[in-house]
Formats: structure tokens, C-alpha cells, sequence
């Protein structure tokens, strides 16, 4: 009973929503409840207006992002691909490259999830569960899902 009152108090009901939503998705299924945890703590919220440019072709990586809600297109020299909700994008950039290799512009309002680059590789570094190798592997099976 104490135990539920102070877990209230000190976890917001927002947060377990956005602890239920990452086990949805299938990156994050492999971590136990307190791996999750460390990973949520890097990752932010941020609402973006219909129109609004996340990022440009051409800019240095710094963030990649996860749309919870709404959608955005890429845009390249290869074409263009639309991202819905419930899914990562620019991922590879992050994992590969300096500089992003599209433009990311929101179609509709949207909410997303940001990662910094230097806070997930901060975070990869100082916890040995986290491989980078084993990222790698991940952030290229979700490049798969969504090609």
C-alpha cells in the first residue's frame, strides 16, 4: 500500500503511458522494466505544427526521432516516404552517417519523441546491457521494416 502512495507521488501517469507505448514497439520489447526506465529518461516529448521542418538535408545528425502521433514525410534525391505514427525514422542517420541524408517536415500536427544523438550514445557507453553492435543490428532490422 505505501509502496503504490510513493510510486504515485514520484511517477506521473504520463509517464507509465509512455512506458506502455515503447513496449509496444519492437526496439525497446528486449529491455526489462528498469533498462526501459533508463531509456525513457533520455528520450523527450516535443509537439510539432503541420509544416514545421524537423530537420534538413545536409545538417549534422544530433537528433533521431520517434512519431507517436501524426505524420511527416522525408524528402531526398531518392524520393519521398511517408512516416506515420508509431514509428522510428532517421534512425541510420544517427547510427551512420554526420549529416542527414533527407529533410523530415511534419504534414500534420504531430507529436514526437527525440532522442539526442550524444545523450543515447552518452547512455550506451555507461550501461554494458546496451551494445552498440546490438543496436546497430536493431536500428537496421527497423530500417527493414519501414524501407
Amino acid at each position: 500500500m505505501i509502496k503504490n502512495i510513493i510510486k504515485g507521488i514520484f511517477i506521473d501517469s504520463e509517464f507509465e503511458n509512455d512506458r506502455d507505448f515503447f513496449k509496444t514497439i519492437d526496439f525497446f520489447k528486449q529491455f526489462d522494466e528498469k533498462q526501459l526506465s533508463k531509456i525513457i529518461s533520455i528520450i523527450y516529448k516535443k509537439n510539432y505544427i503541420k509544416g514545421e521542418v524537423l530537420y534538413n538535408c545536409g545538417e549534422d545528425v544530433k537528433i533521431f526521432f520517434i512519431l507517436k502521433r501524426g505524420e511527416a514525410e522525408l524528402y531526398s534525391n531518392t524520393g519521398t516516404k511517408k512516416v506515420s505514427s508509431n514509428q522510428f525514422f532517421n534512425q541510420t542517420d544517427v547510427l551512420s552517417q554526420k549529416m542527414y541524408t533527407s529533410t523530415a517536415k511534419v504534414t500534420e500536427d504531430s507529436l514526437i519523441y527525440i532522442i539526442y544523438k550524444q545523450e543515447f550514445y552518452d547512455l550506451v557507453n555507461a550501461n554494458t546491457w546496451i551494445g552498440f553492435k546490438k543496436l546497430k543490428k536493431l536500428f537496421k532490422k527497423v530500417k527493414n521494416v519501414f524501407k
